[in-house]
């Protein structure tokens, strides 16, 4: 048994850990601190892993402590889908076959590739920059079972850290292994002293012991399915687009924060950043010129011009007199006269038809609503859970719970320069506290469409009927 005999600029030191050139020079080791790796595989005599503390930083900058094991028998690193969650990161998707020692057993699984750095805990600014290794690894849910504390070892070395009980965070597989590790010393019968990024690390055999016991491999294989790469590019191949439920998902993501990010209120109501969009005004000239020689054979072309004219007069349109001015639709037209260029006009508000006014208007209702959530607790919370698009729908325990969240959720939708309007309900107290003059609790013949559902206010049931022919 040794002890720390070894003593080099007035720190103790194994023998193992300084060799015989460098005792007789007297040199001092670089990574003065030693790591030990505690015991993950009971056999015939102890064996010590590769683990390490470390410190892990992601691309953004967050830093924290995690506990490593370098294991040369696995071809990809991973670390814990909790830890990746936590700090946050994120990456594309893979599809891996995890096998495990011998071939056994093995799982399929989508995971997550993300990117980190890794560097040594014990760091040394101060004699120079600091050492960072990125690193590429995978999630799993969990890498291995905590790896226990070797009694032996706190008995024989006790100089030496750490020894508690610990949960591997990031696993370093062969495909960084090379950039972590560096030079070996040991002695017979003794562990191993591995150099590392991260300081010395103990690990090997103990030599000791003779009873046989349960083996715990950390082995894992990961190979991508021939069959997912294959769907892969014929997906490519043939719709030129990526996973359709990763593509929705992604696209979803963006266009939440872009909007977030780019949403305003101004004056009286919100208003989205400026958005740069192509130019087709061929394209609308020629459906201009195709409505127009459907409208010239038709009995409804002057309803048909009133109507575009009433736009105008009650001011949900107006012309385009600038290339710079705000724009939020724009359509061409000329009142059948041929014989002029069109005019270009534009709506004042954005029209309930595009593909993107139902995503719209639910997003800034709810985002109004949890700007406010904290003076308007109950109205913002009702808004986020009750209300679909333009609809509203909820219900109250009595009169007076019901006039209230009425009065909330007018001032909280004023605020925003929104006007709730059309009020039902089958209580004809709170209709009257409320100013609703189209609704009566007493009539079994009042159904009104709430959310595309026929409900009858006086019998207090959704109403259904049936035709038969």
């Amino acid at each position: 048994m040794h002890e720390c005999s070894e003593k080099v600029e007035g720190v103790q030191y194994h023998p193992m850990l300084v060799g015989k050139r460098r005792r007789e020079k007297g040199q001092a080791s670089e990574n003065r601190k030693v790591q030990v790796g505690l015991v993950g595989m009971l056999t015939k005599g102890r064996v010590l892993l590769q683990t390490a503390r470390a410190v892990m930083r992601t691309m953004s900058g967050d830093r924290t402590v995690v506990m490593c094991l370098l294991d040369a028998g696995s071809q990809r690193s991973f670390i814990t889908e909790e830890l990746a969650n936590r700090m946050p990161l994120n990456g594309p998707l893979e599809y891996v076959e995890i096998f495990t020692l011998g071939g056994q057993s093995k799982y399929c699984k989508r995971t997550r590739r993300v990117q980190f750095a890794l560097s040594a805990l014990d760091s040394g600014e101060q004699r120079g920059a600091k050492q960072w290794r990125t690193v590429e690894a995978l999630w799993l849910s969990k890498i291995c079972s905590p790896i226990q504390a070797n009694p032996l070892l706190q008995r024989r070395w006790k100089h030496v850290y750490p020894r508690e009980c610990s949960k591997i965070d990031v696993l370093i597989g062969l495909d960084y292994y090379y950039d972590f590790s560096g030079g070996v010393s040991w002695h017979a019968g003794e562990p191993v002293a591995l150099r590392t990024l991260f300081g010395w690390i103990v690990c090997g055999s103990m030599g000791e012991g003779n009873k046989l016991r349960n083996v715990r491999s950390l082995h894992a294989l990961v190979k991508e399915d021939p069959n997912e790469i294959l769907r892969k590019f014929w997906d490519l191949e043939a719709l030129g687009i990526r996973d359709a439920e990763e593509a929705r998902r992604s696209q979803s993501t963006e266009a939440i924060r872009h909007y977030i990010e780019n949403i305003t209120f101004e004056v009286e109501r919100y208003v989205p950043d400026a958005v740069n969009l192509p130019k087709n005004y061929k394209q609308a000239n020629g459906r201009l010129f195709q409505i127009e020689r459907k409208l010239s054979a038709s009995r409804q072309t002057s309803t048909y011009m009133e109507a575009m004219d009433a736009y105008i007069s009650t001011g949900w349109v107006e012309e385009v007199n600038y290339d710079n001015d705000r724009d939020v639709t724009r359509y061409l037209w000329r009142n059948m006269n041929t014989d002029i260029p069109p005019g270009i006009f534009r709506f004042i508000r954005l029209t309930f038809g595009l593909r993107s006014s139902t995503f719209l208007a639910i997003m800034v209702v709810q985002h109004h609503a949890r700007l406010h959530i904290e003076t308007y607790m109950r109205a913002a919370e009702e808004v986020l859970s009750n209300m679909s698009v333009d609809a509203f729908l909820t219900s109250c325990a009595d009169s007076g719970e019901a006039e209230q969240l009425v009065d909330q959720l007018r001032k909280l939708m004023q605020l925003g320069g929104f006007n709730l309007t059309k009020w039902k309900c089958n209580s004809s107290s709170v209709a009257e506290a409320i100013r609703v003059t189209d609704v009566t609790a007493n009539n079994d013949r009042i159904v009104s469409e709430v959310l595309g559902v026929p409900w009858n206010l006086g019998q207090e049931h959704c109403h259904l009927s049936r035709h038969t022919t």
